[in-house]
């Protein structure tokens, strides 16, 4: 009897085990990613052929902007196709230059004056969002997004998980991007990492190729709608 009982005890003490395993096994799987893409920004044209023309996009930006909140209906709101759990998200530079580092910066705070999402620098090795700067052999884009999501959604969206916005040096240098055009890409590449696309707008700052754009309405609209 004093067998049977043992065997029982340690059979249940196995099943426990393996139940616990299961359980964690289950857990560890949710937690992973699902599904992830990339999301390139075009470069613009050669320095020496579009640099003056480069200026011209912006004026137009501004113009466009003032006339869209006069009219709201022309408004064109840049859609989003991903999102954070929450309005609170995590960022860590790695950057050691001052100089792109700063372009970060200014790129989160530009993102942060829309009052729909509260980026926060951390320096844990894990932050929801890492900005940084390399480069690359391929001089079609001026930078990437690298973004992994779930399958589960909030608000209609994927709900992203720890993701990458690259800035590459090299072709900003290239083409001879200004530092405000540079800070824009920074913005573009933040925005695809808070859960936008690209917006058909072309004086978007999510328009899909650089033309010196800044947030605008409808990005502001975008980004508001995403968070609600």
């Amino acid at each position: 009897m004093k067998r049977i009982i043992k065997f029982l005890v340690a059979s249940q003490a196995i099943i426990l085990i393996a139940f616990t395993a299961l359980l964690i096994g289950s857990a560890t799987a949710q937690a992973a990613p699902q599904s992830s893409t990339e999301i390139a920004y075009a470069k613009r044209g050669k320095a020496h052929h579009s640099k003056r023309q480069a200026k011209k996009p912006a004026i137009i930006a501004k113009k466009t902007s003032q006339s869209q909140q006069s009219q709201p209906n022309s408004m064109v709101i840049t859609p989003a196709k991903y999102r954070w759990p929450t309005n609170t998200i995590t960022y860590k530079i790695d950057q050691t230059s001052a100089y792109y580092a700063n372009i970060w910066q200014q790129a989160v705070d530009a993102w942060n004056s829309t009052e729909a999402v509260n980026l926060i620098p951390t320096t844990d090795s894990h932050p929801d969002i890492t900005l940084q700067v390399t480069t690359t052999q391929n001089l079609n884009y001026a930078g990437m997004t690298f973004i992994k999501y779930f399958n589960t959604t909030k608000n209609g969206l994927h709900i992203l998980a720890p993701t990458t916005s690259t800035i590459y040096a090299n072709n900003c240098s290239y083409f001879k991007y200004t530092t405000s055009e540079r800070v824009h890409v920074g913005e573009h590449e933040l925005g695809h990492a808070l859960g936008l696309g690209h917006s058909t707008d072309p004086h978007s700052v999510m328009y899909p190729s650089i033309c010196d754009n800044t947030i605008t309405s409808g990005d502001i609209a975008g980004i508001k709608q995403a968070y609600k």
